[in-house]
């Protein structure tokens, strides 16, 4: 069992129902989560599919199950893990769902849709969900990512995660876009020198 005193004292209290400590559960990884939804679900399922969406139903499922005591949890590295692969596999759910015959998101093509689109679309679709080991892996790329860079950086990469472009994330952080694109290089690059050598 954990031995990290603030995760056990919130599982103590999720366990007796309390709303306050399911809100802060959330809070915790919901930037993180959201992220990685955004990048799972394709531009297409988005249009019917948002990833706040996906993250309310993996919490439900999650505070459902835990008052049954489906999971054994020992701390915040396992719990990450646990909803990381959760919300890959909700994700994966809704692009299925939404590109089965009846209902393919694909076929609501968009007046201004070109043949590059089109194409780019197909491919998506031939890419397959992640397994639990890919999962894994791509969620302790990002955090040592996160962990690796400056707070300013850090900053930029998680609203990039969130799918933001240049031009948001510079009104939001209240910076140039073109400091935005220089860290956007950057933590590309990292990321990039951190995947080759995983």
């Amino acid at each position: 069992m954990a031995h990290d005193p603030s995760f056990d004292d919130l599982f103590a209290r999720i366990r007796n129902g309390d709303p306050d400590a399911q809100a802060e559960l959330f809070r915790r990884f919901y930037r993180r989560l959201r992220g990685l939804a955004q990048a799972r679900l394709d531009h297409v399922v988005r249009g019917k599919v948002d990833p706040d969406d996906v993250l309310q139903s993996v919490y439900k499922s999650f505070f459902l199950r835990e008052l049954r005591g489906d999971f054994e949890l020992d701390g915040w590295d396992g719990l990450w893990a646990l909803l990381a692969e959760m919300t890959v596999r909700k994700c994966g759910r809704c692009s299925r769902r939404f590109r089965s015959l009846k209902r393919n998101a694909a076929r609501e093509l968009s007046f201004d849709a070109g043949p590059d689109d089109e194409a780019k679309r197909d491919w998506e679709a031939l890419v397959p969900d992640p397994t639990h080991d890919e999962a894994l892996t791509l969620v302790d790329l990002l955090d040592n990512l996160m962990n690796s860079l400056e707070p300013r950086d850090r900053a930029v990469a998680s609203m990039l995660l969130q799918g933001y472009t240049n031009k948001e994330i510079a009104d939001g952080l209240q910076r140039s876009e073109r400091t935005v694109q220089r860290s956007a290089e950057h933590i590309r690059g990292r990321l990039v020198k951190m995947s080759e050598s995983s």
